[in-house]
């Protein structure tokens, strides 16, 4: 089961529990620092960044466009975004695709398919 230390918002909460828990994927540093800013999600090793999109603090998205930027032209990172209805209506595509990400930036990821997976 997932740890619930460094969750910030009921979206990251969901996606804890309805992404990373269910499908055992591997643990990411929570609240994350890099040079660009702090980010939800950091697997440094693999070079990947998830940001969880919540309504809350995002009123210009472009702040966030210019960090995703930032990310790839300074330590070459790649973000993947979520909101609400992927973690809690999409969860098994979302883990498929950190999965996905994980495996081709880090050498693999472990991952259980769910009832909820096709």
């Amino acid at each position: 089961e997932a740890s619930s230390t460094g969750i910030e918002s009921a979206l990251e909460w969901l996606f804890d529990r309805n992404v990373i828990g269910v499908h055992r994927l591997p643990k990411a540093e929570r609240q994350g620092v890099t040079g660009p800013g702090r980010v939800d999600l950091l697997y440094d090793e693999a070079g990947l960044v998830v940001e969880l999109d919540g309504m809350r603090d995002h009123a210009d998205w472009s702040h966030d466009m210019f960090r995703d930027n930032d990310h790839v032209l300074e330590a070459d990172r790649r973000t993947l975004r979520y909101g609400f209805n992927a973690a809690n209506g999409h969860p098994c595509r979302a883990a498929a695709q950190l999965r996905d990400a994980l495996h081709l930036h880090a050498g693999g990821a472990t991952f259980q398919a769910c009832p909820r997976c096709a």
